[in-house]
């Protein structure tokens, strides 16, 4: 296969890249298109078949079991495009599969992250939490041993080819234990806290939150990548580094799984504290004011019929109706802010 890509490039270009990176790139694109693929028709099965027969529950947990092995299995082959393209070509894909992620993964999480902070915000149990997130781990494990058998192992490439063949790794882990703890943290808070926020109250600026979340992501990788990968995804962390040459477990923990968890409670206090609290929460004291306040009107109308004649039973109609239209705009407006 790897000398059929070769020719083929040969053929319709006329010049051969004496290290293949045509070849390369083209088999990392195919590489992206089948980890994306794959993880869209799991996720589509389960939705399907499991969501019916075992419950939200169940398929909640397995939705997030297929979106963490997707997000690791694209994660596996960044470094690929990292060593032969440079690091614009990396950031570049960074920045795509980020924007692809958020726009087609739902309500799935792929980052243990995401589980850990639905157990600090209150909606979630430890217990199920900590399924949840063994869960996640797992897929990340899956991710690797199918990069490696299924797509190394072919040696469509000769750099994946020799991927295969190394069977060593070395920690990204540059910094001291305590200084990777509080790079992790900070880069998975800073990033918790940009999807907290809403950044404007205007419906057009929301659409472009998810953009402006990838890029900051983006940025925070850029500028950790040399002092510990900045993976700010345990499950990612863990399926590419852990028990490589470098670091111990015990340090690969604290950094990669303790540093996250501690960045997202930190970022999650911080936002109830001083930024207002989750929307959310806000929301919903609002509609209840809302209902609260339609009841009495409610009341009213019941009221004034009762002591009102037939003629004037429409014009009180209207008022209500009047009333309850400017509560409901009053709803609409706390929602965009």
């Amino acid at each position: 296969l790897r000398i059929f890509y070769q020719r083929l490039w040969d053929l319709a270009f006329g010049q051969p890249d004496p290290e293949h990176h045509e070849v390369i790139l083209l088999v990392s694109l195919l590489y992206y298109s089948c980890a994306m693929l794959l993880g869209r028709g799991l996720r589509h099965c389960v939705r399907r078949l499991i969501t019916p027969t075992l419950g939200k529950s169940v398929a909640s947990c397995l939705l997030d079991l297929v979106t963490t092995f997707q997000v690791c299995a694209c994660s596996l082959e960044n470094g690929v495009i990292r060593k032969h393209y440079g690091m614009p070509a990396y950031l570049c894909t960074l920045l795509l599969l980020g924007v692809w992620h958020s726009g087609t993964l739902g309500d799935a999480c792929g980052n243990p992250c995401g589980s850990w902070r639905q157990f600090v915000l209150g909606k979630a149990r430890l217990s199920g939490t900590l399924i949840r997130m063994s869960l996640q781990m797992l897929a990340g494990a899956m991710a690797y041993r199918y990069a490696r058998c299924c797509w190394w192992r072919l040696g469509l490439s000769s750099e994946h080819e020799m991927r295969y063949r190394i069977t060593g790794c070395s920690s990204d882990l540059a910094v001291p234990v305590g200084a990777g703890f509080s790079i992790e943290a900070f880069a998975t808070g800073l990033d918790l806290l940009v999807g907290l926020c809403v950044f404007s109250s205007g419906l057009r600026w929301e659409r472009f939150q998810p953009l402006i979340k990838v890029l900051i992501s983006t940025l925070l990788t850029y500028c950790g990548l040399h002092l510990t990968g900045m993976y700010v995804n345990p499950a990612n962390a863990t399926a590419q580094t852990f028990g490589c040459e470098g670091s111990q477990p015990w340090e690969h923990v604290t950094v990669y799984w303790l540093g996250p968890l501690a960045g997202v409670t930190g970022a999650v206090q911080a936002h109830r504290r001083w930024l207002g609290g989750h929307p959310a929460v806000k929301l919903d004291s609002v509609a209840a004011d809302v209902a609260g306040a339609a009841l009495r009107s409610s009341d009213r109308l019941v009221r004034r019929r009762l002591y009102s004649d037939n003629n004037s039973t429409d014009c009180l109609d209207a008022g209500v109706a009047a009333e309850m239209s400017d509560l409901i705009e009053t709803l609409k407006g706390q929602k965009q802010l």
